[in-house]
């Protein structure tokens, strides 16, 4: 680490000049961004600390964000940095000197004069969510190498950021609606479009791609074709419809199919997880708890754990959800297999 100082005259410099320092470890002693009063120079210490004014600055090299940009890079010998090629190897031209990376060494390495015979390299645009101070969302389009660390990246086909409760986990996500593109709705999930059935009525919706028109009536587009009803009520939506069929059907189970269900559940899951000799994951689990923890719980405390984690998600959601309520059902049975066997 080094005494450098950087003069920034703007909100966007002050910011990247502190997403860069963190990138080189140097750090307020409040870790995290600072909001600092522009125009102003940000001064970094041998010690790792960042300050703001002129204490020091004698002792301090004056340097531009261009050069601060090529001290992350050559930190961080990412190959995916390189500005140019000559169709063979990767370069990085910088501020003041360029490099060629060693496919040996996984670095940027040397120097490298001839600049000319070099071929800029066209990085794809992607776009991220940036969060204003009133909490909307912008979309803004950058390359990988110009991101800030708080941009939100955009999975390529969504048409909207929500947050959905009816998903059964925490946060905000992005849903794609069905288009010429696109066969079905999905919900970005995992690093994955996952084909999903979901109710505009019941989500926030934080940002959508065409501001002209809203989310809801996105949705009835999106399914153009009339459906084969004849009736004298106004067409519903697919997603409505689906919803409606899937309450109808469950509606109609009975106690001894739901317990089927949960049977079924408990049998797919033995082949898969239970050891040839019988015994159960609960039981394992059990142990392992014990032996970090020190405590003393047994195998169907552990499955009344998990009928209650399934009670909980159940009744955390307004709305029936099948999964919870069957997985309910299977550890209720187990925690009596294994009162039953005395442990």
């Amino acid at each position: 680490m080094s005494n450098y100082k950087i003069r920034v005259n703007s909100e966007a410099e002050s910011k990247e000049a502190q997403e860069l320092f963190f990138e080189l470890d140097y750090n307020w002693f409040k870790k995290g961004y600072v909001e600092v009063k522009t125009p102003e120079t940000i001064m970094s210490f041998e010690n790792g600390a960042l300050t703001t004014g002129i204490r020091g600055s004698i002792s301090h090299k004056e340097i531009t964000l261009p050069q601060l940009r090529d001290m992350v890079v050559l930190k961080r010998n990412d190959v995916g940095d390189a500005t140019h090629t000559d169709g063979r190897y990767s370069f990085y031209v910088g501020k003041d000197e360029n490099y060629f990376f060693s496919s040996c060494d996984k670095a940027w390495r040397g120097t490298w004069k001839n600049v000319e015979i070099l071929k800029p390299i066209e990085k794809p645009m992607k776009e991220y969510l940036d969060k204003q101070q009133d909490g909307t969302y912008k979309l803004i389009e950058a390359d990988s190498g110009c991101v800030d660390r708080d941009w939100i990246e955009v999975p390529e086909g969504a048409t909207y950021y929500a947050k959905d409760a009816s998903l059964g986990k925490s946060g905000n996500f992005f849903f794609r609606l069905r288009s010429d593109d696109f066969d079905f709705e999905a919900v970005w999930l995992d690093s994955n479009w996952i084909q999903a059935i979901f109710n505009v009525e019941n989500q926030d919706v934080l940002w959508q791609r065409n501001n002209n028109q809203t989310i809801a009536s996105a949705v009835e587009s999106s399914h153009p074709e009339e459906l084969p009803f004849i009736d004298d009520e106004p067409l519903q939506s697919l997603n409505d419809q689906y919803a409606e069929i899937e309450k109808v059907r469950q509606s109609h189970r009975t106690a001894s199919e739901i317990a089927d269900s949960a049977l079924k559940h408990i049998r797919e899951r033995a082949e898969t997880y239970d050891q040839p000799t019988g015994e159960r994951s609960a039981a394992k689990t059990a142990k392992a708890f014990n032996a970090i923890t020190g405590k003393d719980i047994t195998e169907s405390e552990v499955w009344l754990l998990l009928q209650l984690l399934k009670d909980v998600r159940q009744w955390s959601r307004e709305d029936y959800h099948q999964d919870s309520a069957e997985d309910c059902i299977a550890y209720a049975a187990l925690k009596a297999e294994s009162l039953e066997g005395g442990e």
